[in-house]
């Protein structure tokens, strides 16, 4: 009886292994950009990330004019979904509004 318990772990572990690593491999820089302007179709993405769970994206969009950090890194998390739980492990996250982004590219001379 032991036993069959013993492969029935075994077995159901193995399975649990092989759908994480298909699921680590499935999330790339490409599809979480996809995702992200899925929600905010005009938003600039970029995202960068080597090993399948740790990502870096900036967000540069219109719809974060007015709103806190806060709620600005809240949309782009509501656009990945379960995906922040589940695939992603990190995602190093900047939101900017175009205006900001715009300084940052040309900043006044004082």
């Amino acid at each position: 009886m032991l036993s069959a318990l013993g492969d029935m772990a075994g077995r159901s572990g193995h399975i649990t292994r092989r759908l994480f690593y298909v699921t680590l491999h499935l999330m790339n820089p490409d599809t979480i950009k996809s995702l992200i302007q899925q929600r905010l179709p005009d938003a600039l993405v970029e995202v960068v990330g080597e090993d399948g769970t740790h990502f870096e994206a900036l967000v540069v969009s219109p719809a974060f004019v007015g709103l806190s950090l806060i709620k600005q890194h809240q949309m782009v998390y509501d656009a990945l979904g379960d995906r922040m739980r589940e695939e992603i492990h990190a995602l190093s996250l900047r939101t900017l509004t175009p205006e900001q982004a715009q300084q940052l590219r040309h900043p006044a001379v004082h």
